[in-house]
């Protein structure tokens, strides 16, 4: 970074112009990325729906249609997988640069779904400890000697 330290009132403007730009760019990407992310969802979900419908249109064969649906899930898996790579790459080489100090907000929510993930976990143990104190189901309880 040659011109951040640099007395030159013009080549400080010409490195925050610079920076700017790139900040710009990058931040595209990623809202791009997103918007790759969101799409690739909607395609796991529409697409066995399309799929479902054009075979019971042309009343074809089970096999053939269920390679052609493994074949496009396996493809928007791969899909979703690179874009989410791109984008952590992109995230890693501005933490790296040191370009900014706010990060880009994730493709996915990550501290909303662990929070979530962590409820259910609190639900999952109550419900199994209410369940194994439950006599009707274990037994305690039943017989008095």
């Amino acid at each position: 970074m040659p011109f951040k330290d640099s007395e030159n009132p013009e080549e400080k403007n010409l490195y925050d112009k610079d920076m700017n730009r790139m900040l710009d760019y990058t931040f595209g990407i990623h809202r791009s990325n997103k918007r790759a992310m969101r799409d690739g969802y909607i395609a796991l979900l529409v697409l066995p729906v399309i799929l479902l419908i054009f075979k019971s249109l042309i009343n074809g064969d089970k096999v053939v249609f269920l390679l052609i649906w493994i074949i496009c899930m396996f493809a928007l898996a791969a899909f979703l997988v690179f874009v989410a790579y791109s984008d952590n790459t992109l995230q890693k080489m501005l933490d790296d640069m040191s370009l900014t100090t706010v990060k880009m907000d994730g493709l996915m929510d990550m501290d909303e779904l662990q929070e979530q993930l962590e409820e259910i976990r609190r639900k999952r143990r109550s419900s199994i400890w209410s369940l194994r104190d439950n006599p009707v189901l274990f037994g305690r309880g039943r017989h008095k000697e």
